[in-house]
Protein backbone atom coordinates (compact mmCIF):
# COMPACT_ATOMS: atom_id res chain seq x y z
CA UNK A 1 0.00 0.00 0.00
CA UNK A 2 1.28 3.06 -0.94
CA UNK A 3 0.52 7.19 -1.08
CA UNK A 4 -1.53 6.90 2.14
CA UNK A 5 -2.09 9.87 4.91
CA UNK A 6 -3.94 8.37 7.79
CA UNK A 7 -5.09 10.18 10.50
CA UNK A 8 -2.52 10.94 13.18
CA UNK A 9 -1.45 12.66 16.60
CA UNK A 10 1.69 14.45 14.77
CA UNK A 11 0.71 14.38 10.62
CA UNK A 12 2.82 17.09 8.06
CA UNK A 13 1.91 16.83 4.62
CA UNK A 14 4.74 17.54 1.71
CA UNK A 15 5.00 18.24 -1.98
CA UNK A 16 7.56 15.87 -2.15
CA UNK A 17 9.24 13.15 -0.73
CA UNK A 18 12.50 13.77 1.35
CA UNK A 19 15.26 11.26 1.46
CA UNK A 20 14.59 8.51 4.36
CA UNK A 21 16.52 9.57 7.58
CA UNK A 22 16.56 7.46 10.74
CA UNK A 23 16.22 9.86 13.70
CA UNK A 24 18.60 9.12 16.35
CA UNK A 25 17.79 8.52 20.11
CA UNK A 26 18.40 6.69 23.10
CA UNK A 27 16.02 3.35 23.08
CA UNK A 28 15.40 1.73 26.43
CA UNK A 29 14.79 -2.26 25.24
CA UNK A 30 11.99 -4.41 26.74
CA UNK A 31 12.51 -8.33 25.88
CA UNK A 32 9.76 -10.53 27.16
CA UNK A 33 9.40 -14.41 27.17
CA UNK A 34 5.33 -15.96 27.23
CA UNK A 35 4.61 -19.05 28.05
CA UNK A 36 1.34 -19.10 25.72
CA UNK A 37 -1.56 -20.47 26.57
CA UNK A 38 -2.21 -22.16 23.55
CA UNK A 39 0.68 -24.18 23.93
CA UNK A 40 0.56 -27.54 25.77
CA UNK A 41 4.29 -27.89 26.03
CA UNK A 42 6.78 -25.49 28.10
CA UNK A 43 8.09 -22.42 27.00
CA UNK A 44 11.46 -21.89 26.54
CA UNK A 45 13.66 -19.47 24.64
CA UNK A 46 14.81 -20.20 21.09
CA UNK A 47 18.58 -19.46 21.45
CA UNK A 48 19.34 -15.96 20.03
CA UNK A 49 16.04 -14.83 19.41
CA UNK A 50 15.87 -11.59 22.16
CA UNK A 51 19.09 -10.66 20.97
CA UNK A 52 17.87 -10.60 17.47
CA UNK A 53 14.91 -8.72 17.58
CA UNK A 54 16.26 -6.44 20.07
CA UNK A 55 19.19 -5.64 17.41
CA UNK A 56 16.76 -5.95 14.17
CA UNK A 57 14.58 -3.06 16.09
CA UNK A 58 17.25 -0.83 16.88
CA UNK A 59 19.14 -1.32 13.73
CA UNK A 60 16.11 0.06 12.25
CA UNK A 61 15.00 2.47 14.41
CA UNK A 62 11.58 0.66 14.98
CA UNK A 63 9.29 1.82 17.29
CA UNK A 64 9.13 -1.93 18.37
CA UNK A 65 8.69 -5.48 17.17
CA UNK A 66 7.48 -8.65 18.07
CA UNK A 67 8.25 -11.88 17.00
CA UNK A 68 6.82 -15.33 17.58
CA UNK A 69 8.58 -18.91 17.20
CA UNK A 70 7.38 -22.15 18.14
CA UNK A 71 10.30 -24.09 17.19
CA UNK A 72 11.81 -26.24 19.75
CA UNK A 73 10.05 -27.91 22.67
CA UNK A 74 7.91 -24.83 23.32
CA UNK A 75 6.55 -21.32 22.17
CA UNK A 76 8.44 -17.69 22.28
CA UNK A 77 6.91 -14.88 22.10
CA UNK A 78 10.31 -11.62 22.18
CA UNK A 79 9.01 -8.18 22.15
CA UNK A 80 11.45 -5.15 21.81
CA UNK A 81 9.59 -1.80 22.64
CA UNK A 82 11.23 1.53 23.07
CA UNK A 83 7.75 2.64 24.78
CA UNK A 84 6.27 4.02 21.37
CA UNK A 85 4.59 0.89 20.68
CA UNK A 86 3.04 0.46 23.46
CA UNK A 87 3.68 -3.54 24.05
CA UNK A 88 2.16 -4.74 27.55
CA UNK A 89 2.62 -7.63 29.18
CA UNK A 90 -0.51 -8.87 27.38
CA UNK A 91 0.93 -8.88 23.98
CA UNK A 92 -0.66 -11.71 23.10
CA UNK A 93 -4.09 -9.84 22.90
CA UNK A 94 -3.28 -6.83 21.76
CA UNK A 95 -5.08 -5.79 18.99
CA UNK A 96 -3.59 -5.30 15.60
CA UNK A 97 -4.89 -4.97 12.10
CA UNK A 98 -3.69 -8.30 9.81
CA UNK A 99 -3.73 -6.23 6.19
CA UNK A 100 -3.59 -8.77 3.97
CA UNK A 101 -3.22 -11.57 6.21
CA UNK A 102 -6.91 -10.69 5.71
CA UNK A 103 -7.23 -12.67 2.00
CA UNK A 104 -6.12 -16.28 3.62
CA UNK A 105 -9.71 -15.49 5.58
CA UNK A 106 -11.87 -14.28 2.89
CA UNK A 107 -10.67 -16.85 0.59
CA UNK A 108 -11.35 -19.59 2.90
CA UNK A 109 -14.46 -18.11 3.27
CA UNK A 110 -15.16 -18.64 -0.22
CA UNK A 111 -13.91 -22.26 -0.02
CA UNK A 112 -16.29 -23.00 2.68
CA UNK A 113 -18.85 -21.90 0.32
CA UNK A 114 -17.59 -23.98 -2.29
CA UNK A 115 -17.51 -26.62 0.05
CA UNK A 116 -21.53 -26.16 0.77
CA UNK A 117 -22.18 -26.11 -3.32
CA UNK A 118 -22.72 -22.01 -2.76
CA UNK A 119 -20.07 -21.48 -5.40
CA UNK A 120 -17.75 -23.42 -7.58
CA UNK A 121 -14.41 -22.46 -8.14
CA UNK A 122 -14.44 -22.93 -12.29
CA UNK A 123 -17.97 -21.04 -12.22
CA UNK A 124 -17.88 -17.31 -13.95
CA UNK A 125 -18.67 -14.51 -11.65
CA UNK A 126 -21.63 -13.77 -14.09
CA UNK A 127 -23.49 -16.49 -12.63
CA UNK A 128 -23.38 -14.94 -9.40
CA UNK A 129 -23.37 -11.30 -9.89
CA UNK A 130 -24.72 -9.04 -12.71
CA UNK A 131 -23.30 -6.04 -13.93
CA UNK A 132 -20.14 -5.99 -16.09
CA UNK A 133 -19.60 -7.83 -19.43
CA UNK A 134 -15.93 -8.89 -17.49
CA UNK A 135 -17.47 -11.20 -15.65
CA UNK A 136 -18.36 -13.63 -17.94
CA UNK A 137 -14.71 -14.65 -18.05
CA UNK A 138 -13.23 -14.14 -14.40
CA UNK A 139 -14.06 -17.41 -12.66
CA UNK A 140 -14.02 -17.68 -8.62
CA UNK A 141 -10.91 -19.65 -9.03
CA UNK A 142 -8.90 -16.91 -10.38
CA UNK A 143 -9.75 -14.36 -7.97
CA UNK A 144 -9.19 -16.52 -5.17
CA UNK A 145 -5.51 -17.22 -6.89
CA UNK A 146 -4.27 -13.34 -7.93
CA UNK A 147 -5.54 -15.18 -11.73
CA UNK A 148 -8.16 -12.46 -12.92
CA UNK A 149 -6.31 -9.82 -14.47
CA UNK A 150 -8.10 -7.50 -13.31
CA UNK A 151 -6.29 -3.75 -12.08
CA UNK A 152 -5.11 -2.47 -8.79
CA UNK A 153 -7.57 0.04 -7.25
CA UNK A 154 -5.35 1.15 -4.46
CA UNK A 155 -3.11 2.38 -7.68
CA UNK A 156 -6.43 4.60 -9.26
CA UNK A 157 -5.05 8.38 -8.87
CA UNK A 158 -8.64 9.37 -7.64
CA UNK A 159 -8.11 6.59 -5.01
CA UNK A 160 -4.81 7.68 -3.48
CA UNK A 161 -6.17 12.13 -3.55
CA UNK A 162 -9.21 10.92 -1.04
CA UNK A 163 -6.94 8.75 0.84
CA UNK A 164 -4.58 11.49 1.21
CA UNK A 165 -7.48 14.03 1.86
CA UNK A 166 -9.74 11.88 4.13
CA UNK A 167 -8.22 8.50 5.21
CA UNK A 168 -11.66 8.26 7.44
CA UNK A 169 -13.85 8.10 3.78
CA UNK A 170 -16.33 5.39 3.60
CA UNK A 171 -15.66 3.61 0.61
CA UNK A 172 -18.43 1.31 -1.16
CA UNK A 173 -17.21 -1.94 -2.75
CA UNK A 174 -18.60 -1.78 -5.99
CA UNK A 175 -16.39 2.12 -5.53
CA UNK A 176 -13.26 0.58 -5.53
CA UNK A 177 -14.23 -2.31 -7.73
CA UNK A 178 -15.22 -0.02 -10.32
CA UNK A 179 -11.34 1.82 -9.83
CA UNK A 180 -10.19 -1.59 -10.37
CA UNK A 181 -11.78 -1.87 -14.05
CA UNK A 182 -11.09 1.48 -14.69
CA UNK A 183 -7.29 0.40 -14.60
CA UNK A 184 -5.35 -1.20 -16.70
CA UNK A 185 -6.17 -4.71 -17.72
CA UNK A 186 -2.91 -6.77 -16.84
CA UNK A 187 -3.36 -9.59 -18.82
CA UNK A 188 -6.26 -11.79 -20.08
CA UNK A 189 -8.34 -13.55 -17.16
CA UNK A 190 -6.28 -17.04 -16.34
CA UNK A 191 -3.45 -16.12 -18.50
CA UNK A 192 -1.45 -15.17 -15.78
CA UNK A 193 -0.68 -14.15 -11.91
CA UNK A 194 -0.06 -10.71 -10.30
CA UNK A 195 -1.21 -9.23 -6.73
CA UNK A 196 -4.14 -7.23 -7.01
CA UNK A 197 -6.31 -5.93 -3.82
CA UNK A 198 -9.55 -5.73 -6.17
CA UNK A 199 -9.73 -9.46 -6.33
CA UNK A 200 -10.62 -9.91 -2.98
CA UNK A 201 -12.86 -6.84 -2.44
CA UNK A 202 -14.93 -8.28 -5.34
CA UNK A 203 -14.57 -11.68 -3.69
CA UNK A 204 -15.93 -10.66 -0.64
CA UNK A 205 -18.54 -8.53 -2.48
CA UNK A 206 -20.07 -12.32 -3.77
CA UNK A 207 -19.73 -13.74 -0.28
CA UNK A 208 -22.12 -11.16 0.80
CA UNK A 209 -24.60 -11.79 -2.27
CA UNK A 210 -24.47 -15.63 -2.24
CA UNK A 211 -24.59 -15.72 1.57
CA UNK A 212 -27.02 -12.57 2.12
CA UNK A 213 -24.35 -12.03 5.48
CA UNK A 214 -22.29 -9.08 5.50
CA UNK A 215 -18.49 -10.16 5.54
CA UNK A 216 -18.61 -9.50 9.56
CA UNK A 217 -21.01 -11.98 10.52
CA UNK A 218 -19.69 -14.73 7.82
CA UNK A 219 -16.42 -14.69 9.35
CA UNK A 220 -17.73 -14.10 12.96
CA UNK A 221 -19.48 -17.33 12.60
CA UNK A 222 -18.20 -19.36 10.26
CA UNK A 223 -14.43 -18.83 10.98
CA UNK A 224 -13.67 -16.99 14.15
CA UNK A 225 -16.11 -18.77 16.19
CA UNK A 226 -15.20 -22.36 15.22
CA UNK A 227 -11.38 -21.99 15.61
CA UNK A 228 -11.92 -20.19 19.20
CA UNK A 229 -10.34 -17.35 17.32
CA UNK A 230 -12.39 -14.73 20.22
CA UNK A 231 -10.26 -11.75 19.77
CA UNK A 232 -10.34 -11.19 16.11
CA UNK A 233 -13.21 -9.05 14.00
CA UNK A 234 -14.20 -7.40 10.76
CA UNK A 235 -14.55 -3.80 11.84
CA UNK A 236 -17.84 -1.76 11.12
CA UNK A 237 -17.58 0.82 8.35
CA UNK A 238 -17.42 3.61 10.87
CA UNK A 239 -14.79 1.88 13.40
CA UNK A 240 -11.66 3.40 12.17
CA UNK A 241 -9.83 2.58 15.94
CA UNK A 242 -9.07 -0.74 17.37
CA UNK A 243 -10.58 -2.03 20.12
CA UNK A 244 -8.69 -2.10 23.48
CA UNK A 245 -6.31 -3.69 24.37
CA UNK A 246 -4.25 -2.36 21.53
CA UNK A 247 -0.72 -1.58 20.14
CA UNK A 248 0.14 1.24 18.73
CA UNK A 249 0.96 1.78 15.01
CA UNK A 250 3.21 4.38 13.59
CA UNK A 251 3.21 5.51 10.20
CA UNK A 252 6.22 7.46 8.39
CA UNK A 253 5.39 9.30 5.45
CA UNK A 254 7.63 12.41 3.77
CA UNK A 255 9.82 11.57 6.67
CA UNK A 256 7.73 12.32 9.57
CA UNK A 257 6.81 9.43 12.20
CA UNK A 258 3.50 9.77 13.46
CA UNK A 259 1.17 7.56 15.51
CA UNK A 260 -1.95 6.21 13.27
CA UNK A 261 -5.18 6.88 15.21
CA UNK A 262 -8.19 6.12 12.94
CA UNK A 263 -8.37 4.69 9.41
CA UNK A 264 -11.28 3.58 7.57
CA UNK A 265 -11.28 -0.23 7.22
CA UNK A 266 -13.66 0.09 3.72
CA UNK A 267 -10.19 0.76 1.98
CA UNK A 268 -9.23 -2.52 2.29
CA UNK A 269 -12.61 -4.98 2.79
CA UNK A 270 -11.95 -8.18 1.91
CA UNK A 271 -8.60 -7.64 1.01
CA UNK A 272 -7.20 -6.22 4.39
CA UNK A 273 -9.79 -4.74 7.12
CA UNK A 274 -9.90 -7.69 9.54
CA UNK A 275 -8.15 -6.91 13.17
CA UNK A 276 -6.16 -10.19 15.22
CA UNK A 277 -4.33 -10.88 17.53
CA UNK A 278 -0.96 -12.35 17.88
CA UNK A 279 -3.21 -15.16 20.03
CA UNK A 280 -5.29 -15.69 17.41
CA UNK A 281 -2.63 -15.53 14.25
CA UNK A 282 -1.12 -18.78 15.91
CA UNK A 283 -4.30 -20.64 15.82
CA UNK A 284 -4.79 -18.94 12.30
CA UNK A 285 -1.19 -20.07 10.72
CA UNK A 286 -2.46 -23.54 11.67
CA UNK A 287 -5.69 -23.75 10.00
CA UNK A 288 -3.84 -21.85 6.78
CA UNK A 289 -1.65 -25.12 6.59
CA UNK A 290 -4.04 -27.37 8.11
CA UNK A 291 -7.33 -26.33 6.23
CA UNK A 292 -9.43 -28.24 8.76
CA UNK A 293 -12.64 -25.83 7.81
CA UNK A 294 -12.73 -26.83 4.25
CA UNK A 295 -11.79 -30.61 3.69
CA UNK A 296 -8.58 -32.22 2.18
CA UNK A 297 -9.54 -31.54 -1.31
CA UNK A 298 -10.06 -28.07 -1.08
CA UNK A 299 -6.88 -27.73 1.14
CA UNK A 300 -4.68 -29.39 -1.57
CA UNK A 301 -6.18 -26.99 -4.03
CA UNK A 302 -6.00 -23.65 -1.78
CA UNK A 303 -1.67 -24.92 -1.32
CA UNK A 304 -1.50 -26.21 -5.35
CA UNK A 305 0.74 -22.70 -6.08
CA UNK A 306 2.86 -21.52 -9.22
CA UNK A 307 4.82 -18.30 -9.16
CA UNK A 308 3.88 -14.80 -8.73
CA UNK A 309 4.89 -12.94 -10.70
CA UNK A 310 5.97 -15.61 -13.23
CA UNK A 311 9.75 -14.30 -13.81
CA UNK A 312 10.24 -13.45 -9.54
CA UNK A 313 13.51 -14.66 -8.52
CA UNK A 314 12.92 -15.36 -5.11
CA UNK A 315 10.58 -17.92 -5.24
CA UNK A 316 7.70 -16.90 -4.26
CA UNK A 317 4.15 -18.48 -5.29
CA UNK A 318 0.64 -18.13 -4.45
CA UNK A 319 -2.25 -20.35 -4.49
CA UNK A 320 -5.67 -19.71 -3.61
CA UNK A 321 -5.03 -16.67 -1.26
CA UNK A 322 -1.88 -18.09 0.00
CA UNK A 323 1.56 -17.52 -0.40
CA UNK A 324 3.98 -19.95 -0.50
CA UNK A 325 8.40 -18.93 -0.06
CA UNK A 326 10.41 -21.57 0.00
CA UNK A 327 8.34 -24.33 1.58
CA UNK A 328 6.54 -21.66 4.10
CA UNK A 329 2.95 -21.19 3.37
CA UNK A 330 1.17 -18.20 5.17
CA UNK A 331 0.79 -14.38 3.83
CA UNK A 332 2.49 -10.91 5.02
CA UNK A 333 0.41 -7.77 4.95
CA UNK A 334 0.52 -3.72 5.39
CA UNK A 335 -1.73 -1.05 6.78
CA UNK A 336 -0.95 2.13 8.09
CA UNK A 337 0.37 1.54 11.07
CA UNK A 338 1.65 -2.02 11.03
CA UNK A 339 3.49 -4.63 9.31
CA UNK A 340 2.93 -8.17 9.54
CA UNK A 341 3.78 -11.77 8.33
CA UNK A 342 3.04 -14.96 9.22
CA UNK A 343 4.55 -18.41 7.83
CA UNK A 344 4.06 -21.97 9.04
CA UNK A 345 6.16 -24.69 7.63
CA UNK A 346 4.18 -27.66 6.55
CA UNK A 347 6.95 -30.17 7.58
CA UNK A 348 8.37 -28.81 10.67
CA UNK A 349 5.21 -26.88 11.64
CA UNK A 350 7.19 -24.28 13.03
CA UNK A 351 5.47 -20.85 12.76
CA UNK A 352 7.26 -17.55 12.99
CA UNK A 353 4.88 -15.11 13.19
CA UNK A 354 6.09 -10.88 12.85
CA UNK A 355 4.13 -8.05 13.77
CA UNK A 356 5.86 -4.46 13.10
CA UNK A 357 3.29 -1.57 14.45
CA UNK A 358 4.95 0.80 12.19
CA UNK A 359 4.35 1.02 7.78
CA UNK A 360 6.91 3.02 6.53
CA UNK A 361 6.06 4.33 3.19
CA UNK A 362 9.72 4.57 2.05
CA UNK A 363 11.45 1.43 3.44
CA UNK A 364 11.03 -2.43 2.44
CA UNK A 365 8.29 -4.57 4.35
CA UNK A 366 10.17 -4.89 7.55
CA UNK A 367 8.28 -8.28 8.76
CA UNK A 368 9.93 -9.72 5.41
CA UNK A 369 13.36 -8.74 6.28
CA UNK A 370 13.46 -9.68 9.16
CA UNK A 371 12.12 -13.12 8.44
CA UNK A 372 15.00 -13.62 5.71
CA UNK A 373 17.45 -12.78 8.10
CA UNK A 374 15.96 -14.94 10.86
CA UNK A 375 14.68 -18.31 9.39
CA UNK A 376 17.35 -17.90 6.14
CA UNK A 377 14.71 -20.21 4.22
Amino acid sequence: MRRCNPTTRDSKRAASKPPFSICTHYICLLAIICCLSCASTTSTDVPGLRETVEKFQKDHGLPGIIVYDSFGVGDTVAVADDGRAGITDSVLFQHVRIASITKTITTTAALLLVKSGHLQLNKPIADYLQGRAAYDSITIGMLCANASGIGEYFEHPAFQEQLDNDPLHQWSDEELIQMGFDRPRLFAPGTSKSYSNTNYVLLGKLIEVVTGMSLQDFFQQKIFEPLGMRNSYYPADNEGHLRQPRARGWFKRNGTLSEVQEFSPTIAQGAGAVISTLHDLIIWSREVVDGSLIGTDLQSQRLTTSPMPPNNTLGVEYGLGVSKFRGWIGHNGAFPGFQLTMYRHPVSLRTVIIIVPLYDDDMPHYGDTFFLEYIKP
